[in-house]
């Protein structure tokens, strides 16, 4: 397995796994803005992407703040791949790559439906609590945690 920055090869792979992070519940009202193709063209060289035998097993976008913080603003690992060492690998990259760019902190969100704030604490990741994805009109909530990890 390797990272590799994006090409414009992996842009109809990117969206499609993407579509994994949609909350189906929001869709219809509110669809993520991270799995739109136009956000993914817009961002295409924020991602990186985990190749195996030309097969794409993950992918991570990365985002600077500027303030000393880089953010995972997505990451996706299919059904099929998670177990088997690609999740920690993006996140094993994340860590080197914020620290190679002078960052102090890598942080990200993750929607409690995932489930995966357990993998991301055992990755090293500090659970700084629960907030809330609301939209009042639709009367929806969704808890997402927000996590960080000092380098």
């Amino acid at each position: 397995m390797k990272i590799i920055p994006a090409e414009r090869r992996h842009f109809e792979k990117i969206f499609e796994l993407s579509q994994l992070l949609i909350l189906w519940e929001l869709a219809e009202i509110n669809p993520f803005v991270w799995s739109t193709r136009a956000w993914i063209s817009e961002h295409l060289g924020n991602f990186f992407v985990v190749e195996h035998n030309g097969e794409v097993l993950g992918v991570m976008a990365l985002k600077t703040h500027f303030d000393g913080n880089m953010e995972i603003d997505s990451i996706v690992v299919p059904p099929e791949f998670q177990g088997k060492g690609v999740g920690k690998l993006l996140i094993d990259f994340a860590k080197t790559f914020a620290r190679f760019n002078h960052e102090k902190v890598l942080s990200l969100g993750t929607f409690s439906v995932y489930k995966k704030v357990e993998f991301y604490k055992s990755q090293g990741f500090e659970d700084l609590g629960i907030a809330y994805y609301f939209i009042s009109k639709y009367g929806h909530r969704f808890p997402y945690h927000n996590m960080r990890i000092i380098l």
